[in-house]
């Protein structure tokens, strides 16, 4: 069965995860990295990393090893940049469209960007002038990277529900967790789906 994008499910997931580790470690997965997270043999990963080569979702230098990249130059989706949001202590958002940013045309939901100022999340991977591509909803699952606004302040942090209270938790260890109160209303603006990072 193929979705609207002529993927399979298991090349969605496939492709997904390559996109994933792309923006988290600036590198392709191995082959068996993959096929253990899609808990499949490498040799069905293979044939699904050719058949995304050969629709365009995925480009190889065949010189180089692990050279795996996304590239979705006919399927992007251009996300707004709707302005900046602190990883730090709360301050107000800045609502100031920027342009936009391309992601794959198969992700799902209403998504917004924003530009991280600050370093509370470094530990999870998102620092200061990275860019967070967020999922707009108004709940979110323990252990979830939100963007939150308290008291009309944001910030991006992960979210804890723990002994029937909340609270946004830092990534960084001279930042201290931030209590929700619990009369606090559309708290969550969004779930962080990915992280964009240019080196230029």
């Amino acid at each position: 069965m193929y979705g609207s994008t002529g993927l399979t499910p298991k090349q969605d997931k496939i492709l997904s995860f390559i996109e994933k580790e792309c923006t988290r470690f600036g590198r392709p997965p191995s082959f068996r990295d993959i096929a253990e997270h899609c808990g499949t043999a490498i040799g069905t990963v293979q044939d699904h990393v050719k058949a995304l080569i050969r629709k365009g979702f995925l480009e190889k230098d065949p010189s180089a090893a692990r050279s795996l990249r996304p590239t979705h130059r006919a399927e992007a989706l251009n996300v707004p940049i709707l302005g900046s949001v602190p990883a730090g202590n709360p301050i107000e958002a800045i609502e100031d469209r920027q342009g936009a940013l391309a992601v794959p045309n198969h992700w799902r939901g209403e998504l917004f960007a924003l530009k991280v100022k600050g370093e509370s999340m470094i530990e999870a991977g998102i620092l200061s002038g990275d860019y967070v591509i967020v999922k707009k909803q108004t709940t979110a699952d323990h252990g979830q990277i939100v963007v939150a606004m308290i008291d009309g302040e944001a910030t991006v942090k992960t979210l804890e529900k723990k002994s029937g209270r909340l609270r946004l938790l830092p990534a960084n260890p001279e930042f201290t967790p931030i209590e929700i109160p619990r009369h606090a209303e559309n708290l969550i603006q969004g779930v962080v789906v990915s992280v964009q990072r240019f080196l230029s």
